[in-house]
């Protein structure tokens, strides 16, 4: 009866701890490496973080349109239509702007002006229908003032 042997199979459990724990190890060490504080620099202002200083705004009183268009009503009859601040920031600085011409009728939803960037026409949708009763002529002299 004499050849058997025993093999002990909780012998080889002592290295396969010490694998666990070397990559656990190794995990924390790699963690910490990515997501370190970075270090500020000396007399640097700190950036503000993104949630304290909003990207666009939206003013109160306005009306806006899925087209990035914005009205405002001044009475009954009279209603002021603009760009909104999501598409002023998106289209960057602006080198023209082609305003429909007083007494031109214009449709909600359909192209009211046109923004000339870089040689490129950006059509502008109308947010309400109606006659165009004046226009920004400030905006058309300047309109990087937008």
């Amino acid at each position: 009866m004499g050849n058997y042997q025993y093999v002990d199979i909780f012998a080889t459990k002592g290295i396969e701890y010490l694998f666990v724990i070397g990559f656990l190890v190794t995990l924390v060490a790699f963690w910490r490496f990515l997501n370190k504080t970075a270090v500020p620099r000396a007399g640097g202002v700190p950036p503000a973080s993104p949630a304290s200083r909003p990207w666009f705004r939206i003013v109160d009183g306005l009306y806006f349109h899925q087209g990035h268009s914005w009205a405002r009503v001044e009475d009954k009859q009279t209603v002021v239509i603009g760009m909104d601040d999501f598409a002023q920031k998106l289209v960057g600085e602006m080198h023209t702007i082609n305003l429909p011409k007083l007494g031109e009728h214009i449709q909600q939803g359909k192209r009211a002006w046109d923004i000339i960037v870089e040689s490129k026409s950006i059509p502008m949708r109308s947010p309400v229908s109606g006659r165009v009763v004046a226009i920004n002529e400030e905006v058309m002299a300047s309109p990087k003032m937008v």
